[in-house]
């Protein structure tokens, strides 16, 4: 496929796109995802897009028995994905924007003498957990 614009890509993700901060175990990370119908075209387009950015692609079944594609992306790699899109994003602009922000700004796991990652604090807990729940909030606002 060809070289795809990158204003299209934040449109079609504006569309058909989520962004998330998901808690596994005692820590949050970035997660972005973009679902469409299988099609030749949307089989073309999901390749670019894993070859450009990275990621997985899922495949499900719908309730019509159709099968669509969820298309991945974790942390660092969401991070990068969504700071090429967001200058040209609309509907999607301020869930970019919180992500980005805390992506830049978390603060770095550590660890302990024998090697095993150190408890979070109650602090940023509560802070990450706030934005997990603003994220939601303008997914479903938005």
């Amino acid at each position: 496929m060809q070289q795809v614009k990158i204003e299209y890509i934040a449109g079609f993700f504006d569309g058909e796109g989520s962004v998330g901060l998901y808690k596994t175990g005692n820590s949050y990370y970035l997660r972005s995802q973009l679902t469409q119908n299988k099609s030749e075209l949307s089989d073309k387009l999901f390749e670019y897009l894993r070859n450009k950015y990275g990621g997985s692609i899922g495949k499900q079944n719908t309730l019509s028995g159709k099968v669509k594609y969820n298309w991945q992306l974790n942390s660092e790699k969401a991070y990068f994905f969504l700071k090429e899109i967001e200058p040209h994003l609309v509907l999607k602009k301020e869930q970019a924007q919180i992500s980005i922000k805390w992506f830049e700004q978390k603060i770095a796991k550590t660890r302990n003498a024998k090697g095993q990652i150190e408890k979070t604090s109650d602090i940023i807990n509560e802070m990450n957990l706030s934005i997990s729940k603003r994220l939601r909030t303008l997914k479903e606002t938005g």
